[in-house]
């Protein structure tokens, strides 16, 4: 019976660190297209000498870069959103993406009713837009 005990506690320990340490892998994914946005932005304004017409393409491209970032680190906030608001866990860089979910069941929020519509007015064409359901993802047993 002690023995069955043990196991089972270090199952839970185990299983408490894998909480952990995938809440810090989705802030780290967060932090990191929030940095690569802000290089883009650096990066638009790194070459000196340029014609006006290749500078300002240049630039459009490195913003339209930080946008792409930005719009990736939003897609994971509102996905990840309510998987992990069904488990009652608050993550620390939920407060940032909150207001493109409405309160009630943490959705993204938009303003069309269309369900290809990634939060950002943007529309989304890829297959894999759906609710994922943790249950069927992942084995609890």
């Amino acid at each position: 019976m002690r023995a069955e005990w043990a196991q089972t506690r270090a199952r839970m320990c185990r299983w408490d660190e894998e909480l952990l340490i995938i809440q810090e892998e989705m802030r780290r994914v967060l932090a990191f297209f929030e940095w690569k946005s802000t290089w883009w932005l650096e990066q638009g304004n790194q070459r000196q000498g340029l014609k006006s017409s290749i500078e300002s393409g240049v630039v459009a491209y490195a913003h339209k870069q930080a946008n792409i970032c930005l719009s990736m680190a939003t897609r994971c906030a509102v996905y990840w959103f309510p998987i992990i608001k069904k488990y009652s866990i608050d993550p620390t860089w939920s407060t940032k993406y909150k207001a493109l979910m409405t309160d009630n069941d943490a959705e993204p929020h938009s303003d069309s009713d269309s369900e290809d519509d990634d939060g950002l007015g943007h529309k989304d064409d890829k297959s894999d837009v759906g609710d994922a359901e943790i249950d069927e993802m992942f084995d609890f047993d």
